[in-house]
């Protein structure tokens, strides 16, 4: 457990009073007086007050043990990320992964190789890649690299500064990168600014996928309209480098009126696909892996597999929210 709480007087003598004083005038630690339980036999108060330390906010903490923790990987990697850095939760200590990443080039390469394969490890190595931005951008180009090797994904449960954070590193890789998966984020297209616009409010510009060759939109039980799915399709097209768009988990129309898109778009070389039906760009009709066209009976079974999904996911959230509410 990360510790941020020591007795006064105790805290005072190991950093010796002179630097004690000058950091709790500066508000890194604070004072606050608390009762103590006595238990001592024949003392007539059972409550003492007592004065402890504690960091003002435990980042404070977790600031300084980077700098250790940096210092500890550069000497011996493989055993410092071994033995102390595998008892450490990623989540709750992201930060002193973070702000080693930052103070150290080297320590950095070894954390993020680290993480990336650990559960919820690959959003943690996009932040911890950020710190290095004002750093060797060799160093960055290496880091961008390992992880262009991997899919990428953005969520509803990601903040908007874990959103902004991939887009940025997206941005930034000038190197082949494979899938972008989104999951319930999309909100629309703004055609004449050429980005997505994310239900978080943040941008995804099309420049930020130059080197995509996947991307996924996952939208649980959403029902897009035709001009949606043409501007999606118009917004894909400037992704220089896309190859497949896949449809996951919503409703698309049966055909979709393609005379309306660009020539360009029409004639552009990519798969659209939704379940394992693919878009006749051409034609704006679904056709099945032997390019017959689908038929309405295929076509409503989608939808009813769809449908059945949507109302079995509101269910489990009807369910969930009257448990943690019982």
């Amino acid at each position: 457990m990360q510790q941020i709480v020591w007795k006064r007087n105790v805290l005072r003598k190991r950093l010796g009073h002179e630097f004690y004083d000058q950091i709790i005038r500066v508000g890194i630690l604070i004072e606050e007086d608390y009762q103590n339980f006595n238990e001592s036999p024949g003392t007539m108060e059972y409550f003492q007050k007592q004065r402890r330390v504690r960091f003002y906010h435990k980042i404070f903490c977790e600031w300084y043990a980077a700098h250790h923790f940096a210092r500890l990987i550069e000497a011996n990697p493989k055993k410092c990320l071994d033995n102390l850095a595998k008892g450490l939760d990623l989540h709750e200590l992201q930060y002193l992964y973070r702000f080693a990443c930052g103070l150290s080039d080297s320590a950095a390469m070894r954390i993020i190789t680290d993480i990336e394969g650990k559960t919820g490890g690959m959003k943690l190595s996009i932040l911890c890649t950020l710190e290095q931005l004002d750093g060797s951008t060799k160093n960055m180009r290496k880091i961008v690299t390992k992880l262009g090797s991997t899919n990428v994904s953005m969520g509803e449960d990601d903040n908007m500064h874990q959103q902004r954070a991939t887009i940025e590193i997206l941005q930034f890789a000038a190197i082949p990168m494979q899938g972008l998966y989104l999951k319930n984020l999309f909100r629309s297209v703004d055609i004449a600014k050429d980005i997505v616009t994310l239900k978080s409010d943040v941008s995804l510009p099309c420049t930020a996928l130059k080197t995509l060759t996947e991307l996924w939109i996952t939208e649980e039980g959403r029902e897009f309209t035709d001009k949606e799915i043409k501007d999606i399709l118009w917004y894909a097209s400037k992704c220089t480098s896309l190859n497949k768009l896949w449809f996951v988990e919503c409703l698309l129309p049966k055909s979709i009126q393609c005379g309306s898109l660009a020539p360009a778009t029409r004639s552009w070389g990519i798969d659209v696909l939704w379940f394992d039906h693919h878009l006749n760009l051409t034609t704006g009709s679904w056709e099945n892996t032997s390019g017959e066209d689908i038929t309405d009976e295929i076509y409503n079974e989608s939808v009813c597999i769809l449908r059945f999904r949507k109302k079995l996911h509101l269910i489990t959230l009807n369910v969930s929210h009257y448990c943690v509410h019982k």
